[in-house]
């Protein structure tokens, strides 16, 4: 794929607006989930190699701000006619929120518990509610800030266009937040709508409803305040975005990296106390509740039981446990190198910043990105919506060649996560096949090795130009 331009915006035009038409008739054509969804992952197809071509026959879109935002809500709203039908999480969100309002506590009780039972009864909505959440007999997962979050939305009720509502705010936000990222590192302005026209993160975002939308948000604030060497600024963002989600603090520990190999004792102590101070801030109430033995049990039930997509993961623990005897030693021995791997890319990259004179903040976003890329490869989860960590960062990926174009095709393939449950909306169990699993992978798989003319020497020295 050749490098992105600016040309072209009429035909952007007409494919976000028939891109719009298209998720309409998606909520309107049938009122049966499974047939919904099904339709969606051909939509989403459809709409996603139109934007592969539009990038590579028309360049980015040059638009204004006004009319990219114009054109983001579009998107969004256009999938808000239609309940939540590729995934029951926001349905949890609405609850927690609610709970707190109503003096009720969500770490220590499932949905399912009798501690419920006379709440439910005397309000019909939060009845209805109930029975929409998923997984009701494990408690919450969710982090403080995130629950924060519910409660703000819940304030007057456990609404689903309120919170559809704020996600489409944290989205423009984000978008505000690309377009100052590109314009510090020199960057075409048109990449900053690209991760926000995105039709599986946008499916992911208004009609999933999914909470990483306000993590992101808050991870590319805190980038962005990093490359303007505001450091108190950055450490406060991602200290709110891991309590949300634990990803942002992945990017501040790159950060913290960087200042702890240059020496940046000021820079490095700024930064953890910003981050543990914004973590502090949304945390501090919820000490006494998750300080119970039990308040963690949904967490740890996640932890254990719900490695069922076969990602890579799942690969190299099948792997390894020819090699091992306990499962949990495989996992363990798993967890480990990725954790080796995402310690050991800053140190290195900041050693070759170094000592080929290049942009140092533009090395330490680079890292940002192949830690990200690590982390989702080696997730024993990844849904599509966990993309969008990946998706934000394309403004930093382009200069990246390969690194871009396998964002691109992921973001096409990765739908196909949907199967098991278009599966269980049908009436089967939630199954996947281990082949599409090789089609996702094996094709990535082949784009890098294309772009990087399949030999190891190529390979090597593409990574380290």
């Amino acid at each position: 794929m050749s490098g992105p331009s600016t040309s072209g915006a009429r035909t952007w035009a007409i494919w976000a607006g028939l891109s719009g038409l298209l998720n309409l008739a998606c909520c309107c054509l049938s009122s049966d989930p499974a047939t919904q969804l099904s339709v969606s992952l051909w939509v989403l197809t459809a709409e996603g190699l139109g934007l592969i071509a539009l990038l590579r026959w028309r360049g980015l879109p040059q638009w204004t701000g006004l009319t990219a935002s114009l054109f983001i809500c579009w998107l969004h709203v256009t999938w808000w006619w239609a309940d939540p039908f590729s995934s029951e999480d926001v349905w949890r969100y609405l609850w927690d929120g609610a709970m707190w309002w109503h003096g009720a506590s969500t770490y220590l009780y499932p949905p399912s518990a009798p501690y419920f039972d006379q709440l439910s009864a005397s309000m019909s909505e939060l009845s209805a509610l109930r029975e929409q959440v998923g997984h009701p007999t494990l408690s919450t997962i969710y982090p403080p800030g995130a629950q924060q979050f519910f409660r703000l939305t819940s304030a007057f009720g456990a609404n689903l266009l309120v919170w559809r509502g704020s996600l489409l705010v944290a989205q423009l936000l984000s978008f505000y937040a690309l377009s100052r990222l590109c314009v510090t590192l020199r960057a075409p302005r048109g990449l900053a709508v690209i991760p926000l026209l995105c039709p599986v993160w946008i499916f992911d975002c208004s009609l999933g409803a999914h909470l990483d939308t306000w993590a992101i948000t808050l991870g590319l604030w805190g980038l962005l305040c990093a490359v303007r060497g505001q450091v108190g600024r950055a450490g406060l963002c991602f200290g709110l975005g891991v309590s949300v989600k634990l990803i942002p603090g992945l990017w501040g520990f790159v950060w913290l990296s960087r200042y702890v190999l240059e020496r940046s004792w000021r820079s490095a102590s700024r930064l953890v106390i910003f981050g543990l101070l914004g973590l502090t801030l949304v945390s501090a109430s919820e000490y006494a509740e998750l300080s119970q033995v039990d308040a963690l049990t949904g967490a740890r039930a996640y932890q254990e039981r719900w490695v069922f997509n076969d990602s890579l993961f799942s690969i190299l623990v099948s792997s390894l446990k020819f090699l091992t005897v306990h499962e949990t030693t495989a996992r363990a021995f798993t967890q480990l190198c990725l954790a080796l791997t995402l310690i050991i890319t800053p140190a290195w990259m900041s050693r070759r910043a170094r000592r080929r004179e290049l942009c140092v903040d533009e090395e330490t976003l680079r890292v940002t990105l192949i830690v990200t890329v690590v982390l989702l490869l080696g997730s024993p989860v990844v849904y599509s919506w966990y993309l969008g960590w990946l998706i934000a960062l394309l403004p930093v990926a382009w200069r990246c060649g390969v690194l871009y174009d396998l964002t691109l095709a992921w973001a096409l393939i990765i739908p196909l996560s949907y199967l098991p449950r278009l599966s269980v909306l049908s009436g089967g169990v939630w199954d996947i096949s281990h082949g599409w699993r090789v089609v996702e992978y094996l094709s990535l798989g082949l784009i890098f090795a294309i772009r990087t003319r399949y030999t190891p020497p190529h390979l090597l020295r593409h990574i380290l130009r």
